[in-house]
């Protein structure tokens, strides 16, 4: 439906003929898509500065659509809206560090207690959205992939998750410059878009604390020593709670 519907508006994202919920065939469920040409962003020759500024402009005409038709789709077969909002993925991860990691409690009391309102204005967010989730070729987007963790909500809420990637990619790309090239990143999304910042900390530590759960389940790049030391740094910096990490 997220897919289809961006399509449907002209962004460049694959539509899709097929989806098949029977795991037996292939092991797992799987959908039929519109193939897509090119190398993803990363790994099409294009210097860090370049790409990012690609991603920025790309991630604001993306916040540009308007989420009602979505919404409405996901009504009216009866689909819990709260699934695809923050408030539903927040009380998810709640329940989920509860049971699985107790020693990040506090730092979730922290996010309850510091929740923020919704702006005005939603969007559709990809919350995944980084080089590795887009097809390049001859200059031009081809496709942008991987709709998995997608929500409704605040801009700033991606945005921050994009952020949050030049964390790990310090470790792969020790010469990298993180402040370069967020700044050529937020450029050319405020370029097509304004982006109201006062809530990016916020969501910055949410998934930085959910990218600790995913290192201890054994992400080899997020459970990475060097990784988790920017991540606790990062939650501490923001939410003054320092997390002591099990053995």
């Amino acid at each position: 439906m997220v897919q289809n519907t961006l399509a449907d508006l002209g962004y460049p994202v694959p539509t899709v003929h097929c989806t098949c919920t029977d795991k037996t065939i292939l092991g797992n469920t799987f959908s039929i898509m519109d193939f897509s040409e090119g190398k993803t962003l990363l790994d099409s020759n294009t210097p860090f500065d370049q790409m990012f500024d690609i991603l920025g402009d790309l991630h604001a005409r993306v916040h540009k659509v308007d989420p009602e038709p979505i919404v409405s789709g996901f009504s009216e077969v009866g689909w819990d809206i709260e699934s695809i909002n923050f408030d539903g993925r927040l009380e998810w991860f709640r329940t989920t560090v509860n049971i699985n990691f107790p020693w990040l409690n506090e730092s979730v009391e922290w996010l309850i207690d510091n929740h923020p309102n919704d702006p005005e204005g939603l969007s559709v967010c990809h919350c995944d959205f980084h080089p590795l989730n887009v097809l390049f070729k001859d200059g031009k987007v081809k496709a942008i992939l991987d709709w998995g963790a997608f929500m409704i909500g605040d801009s700033a809420m991606d945005v921050a998750y994009t952020l949050h990637t030049t964390i790990p990619a310090k470790l792969i790309y020790p010469d990298i410059d993180p402040a370069q090239i967020t700044a050529s990143y937020l450029d050319a999304y405020r370029r097509t878009r304004p982006l109201d910042e006062t809530n990016m900390a916020y969501y910055l530590t949410f998934r930085n604390l959910m990218a600790l759960t995913e290192g201890t389940k054994g992400h080899v790049l997020l459970g990475h020593p060097e990784v988790v030391k920017m991540l606790l740094a990062s939650i501490y910096e923001i939410s003054g709670i320092k997390i002591k990490m099990p053995e």
